[in-house]
């Protein structure tokens, strides 16, 4: 008994590191998730996955049956990516209707962030601009991407298209088999007598169910990616939208006027500001100017006044011996 035990035990982990070497890594993911049937240790029978290989094969939740059925092949496991790149006049317009529709498709925020606006350090307003990541079911993906057109002008949209069909199918064959292994094991379990025996069993049957939740986590985050379609959204603020229509002289030339004017504008608005700024310095600068100036003026007009008083009294000044030594070369 015990060597058909071991024997038994043996080719259970063989398969099980066989089946290990084909688990990849395990995405994490905090996003809603439908329901999925746990694999318990004691309570969940091998025919649990047959009737989810059977939900698989007749097409049940995949694309197909999500509203991507126009170019979605059957039975397939398919994950949709879009990119948008917008631009508005109306940024607050644009982000509410974005958000809207978000709401409408019943999605979900991954990532958001908003740049520029006005900066009261600085007094200065710089245009804004948003780049989100957004999560869309799989059903409403096709009704989100028609409401474009609300959020701005679109100048770019990329869209992909990933097959995970074949790791999907791997990691549910991955996991049948494993739930076959832990039921041996059970049996294995109610059979063994000696504690050698239960302990050995239990060693395996521990890491079984451990390849089993990690198959079953790995599946959770693939329906999520299926059943979420990502769609990444740059919002940028501009003065004047691009067009594809072809441009006039006229157009070019009312174009070229309107951006040298507001060029102009924000320029003196800019002067305007920068004088504002230094006003202060300017005025205590001006003001320590003319007050050096007249301390300098008052002391040369009292020097002058005390040399006037001095050739007045008879005194010669250096000054005045200086003139008169030059005079009376002069006559010589």
């Amino acid at each position: 008994m015990k060597k058909t035990i071991t024997a038994i035990i043996s080719v259970l982990t063989i398969a099980l590191l066989l089946c290990s070497c084909g688990s990849g890594g395990y995405a994490s993911d905090n996003a809603p998730k439908e329901s999925y049937d746990e694999y318990a240790l004691y309570d969940t029978p091998t025919t649990e996955m047959s009737e989810n290989e059977n939900d698989y094969n007749s097409g049940a939740g995949n694309t197909a049956e999500s509203g991507l059925s126009d170019f979605a092949p059957a039975n397939q496991k398919l994950v949709y990516t879009t990119n948008l790149l917008i631009e508005t006049k109306e940024f607050d317009t644009s982000y509410d209707a974005i958000m809207q529709a978000l709401s409408d498709a019943a999605g979900y925020i991954e990532f958001k962030e908003i740049r520029g606006g006005y900066s009261g350090y600085n007094d200065y307003y710089s245009s804004r601009s948003a780049y989100m990541t957004l999560k869309i079911p799989s059903n409403n993906y096709e009704s989100f991407l028609a409401k474009g057109e609300d959020f701005g002008n679109i100048t770019r949209q990329n869209d992909s298209c990933d097959n995970i069909t074949a790791q999907y199918v791997d990691t549910e064959s991955r996991l049948a088999v494993l739930v076959a292994q832990r039921d041996q094991l059970l049996e294995l379990m109610d059979r063994a007598t000696s504690m050698e025996d239960i302990i050995t069993i239990q060693t395996s049957l521990t890491q079984v169910v451990y390849e089993i939740e990690s198959a079953t986590a790995q599946i959770r985050t693939y329906d999520n990616m299926v059943d979420y379609c990502t769609v990444t959204i740059s919002l940028d603020e501009v003065v004047s939208t691009s067009t594809s229509k072809t441009l006039t002289f006229g157009d070019r030339l009312a174009s070229s006027l309107g951006d040298s004017f507001r060029v102009a504008l924000e320029f003196l608005q800019g002067l305007v500001i920068a004088l504002i700024y230094v006003l202060p310095y300017a005025i205590v600068g001006t003001g320590l100017f003319f007050l050096i100036r007249a301390l300098v003026r008052k002391k040369r007009a009292k020097r002058l006044a005390e040399m006037q008083k001095a050739q007045d009294n008879g005194f010669s000044t250096p000054f005045a011996q200086t003139n008169e030594a030059d005079a009376k070369t002069k006559k010589k």
